[in-house]
């Protein structure tokens, strides 16, 4: 396929000048890099093409050789004509990155990218009661804060902090290499600032020039009625401090509710169990039962109540977050206590309730039949 023009190819008339040529160059290296253009399969071509005519354009001698001979000026060598080979424009990927943050091509010093700080965890616990009615919480913690000694600056008292010459304050060394899709850019932590793109003259002796200490926090928080286990509550800003001038992480504070000796647990219900004697569950009576909250209750139970029943207390149970004063219920599994030890009066009365004195017996195939 034949060459193009090379005017054509950087849109300039042919009595441009070397303003206009290079003002060109660096609008469409821009446009076709491949690394802007990962889904152009052209992109690198059209590139090599930019470069090639740049390389001839920008160079007053090659320029003139080319108007007079065209693509086959015989004073270029290798036979006759130009390739892209040799160029050495120095408008590479990292002046084309730069020009999109108002660096320019040729860039100036840059700082190194704000990060945002690590969040933090901390566990606390409460007990049941204190998820029912809620509690006011101080939480103590550990994290780095900026060091008193030298305001976060990490130098010496005295010294100053430079930027890094080698990374100019990125805190990353980029090289530019030449392939046959054209420049191509790799990048690797700078080894002189340790990527963090200052150069400390005498580092703190304090913060050994990290800027920042251990510390201390106190942080007052509110647990709500109705906490319930692992849930999670957010302080913002508590965490650790950011880098290069971000913003500080968040601290997470997980709630761990410890089990109680007499209810469990579900949702904003309660779940307990309450021996009964076998009299009040044959003949049903009064229950007297003492709430999470310490209220003293008497609940009625049903004659002929069944080991293993569920006697359900409306009202009873847990807060329910977000709904006023609404709570949940209390479950309550009867557990029938059989007694051990009787007197005479005591079983002779049994007997006569059995009508014929045959404790113990079971009625099959319509006979009765003792056991033991």
């Amino acid at each position: 396929m034949a060459k193009r023009d090379y005017y054509e190819v950087l849109g300039v008339p042919k009595n441009a000048d070397a303003d206009t040529i290079k003002s060109a160059y660096r609008r469409l290296a821009k446009q076709n890099h491949p690394d802007l253009n990962p889904d152009d399969p052209g992109a690198a071509e059209r590139l090599k093409e930019i470069n090639e005519a740049y390389e001839v354009l920008s160079d007053d001698q090659k320029r003139s050789g080319y108007d007079r001979f065209g693509h086959q000026d015989p004073t270029a060598g290798g036979g006759g004509g130009y390739s892209a080979g040799g160029f050495t424009g120095g408008f590479g990927f990292e002046d084309i990155i730069s020009s999109f943050f108002g660096g320019g091509f040729g860039g100036g010093a840059r700082t190194a990218r704000p990060e945002r700080g690590e969040d933090l965890r901390q566990d606390i616990q409460i007990t049941l009661e204190q998820a029912f009615t809620g509690s006011k919480q101080q939480i103590k913690f550990n994290r780095r804060g900026v060091c008193d000694d030298c305001k976060g600056t990490g130098a010496a008292a005295g010294t100053n902090v430079e930027t890094c010459p080698d990374c100019r304050g990125s805190g990353v060394v980029r090289s530019i290499q030449r392939t046959i899709l054209g420049q191509m850019q790799t990048q690797t932590t700078c080894q002189k600032c340790r990527g963090s793109g200052r150069i400390i003259e005498r580092p703190c002796p304090n913060c050994r020039g990290a800027g920042q200490t251990r510390v201390t926090r106190t942080v007052d928080m509110t647990i709500h009625p109705g906490a319930e286990n692992g849930q999670r509550i957010v302080v913002r800003g508590e965490g650790e401090p950011g880098v290069n001038g971000g913003p500080q992480g968040d601290l997470y504070i997980i709630i761990n509710v410890r089990p109680h000796p007499a209810f469990a647990r579900r949702g904003a219900d309660l779940l307990c169990s309450r021996q009964i004697p076998f009299t009040l569950a044959a003949l049903g009576g009064e229950l007297t039962m003492q709430g999470i909250d310490g209220v003293t209750t008497v609940h009625h139970v049903k004659p002929g109540a069944q080991p293993g029943d569920v006697l359900t207390l409306p009202a009873m149970g847990m807060p329910v977050p977000g709904a006023g004063t609404r709570r949940g219920a209390c479950h309550v599994t009867l557990q029938v206590t059989i007694p051990k030890k009787l007197t005479e009066k005591q079983k002779d009365l049994l007997r006569q309730f059995d009508g014929d004195g045959n404790v113990g017996a079971v009625v099959s195939g319509g006979k009765k039949k003792r056991f033991g």
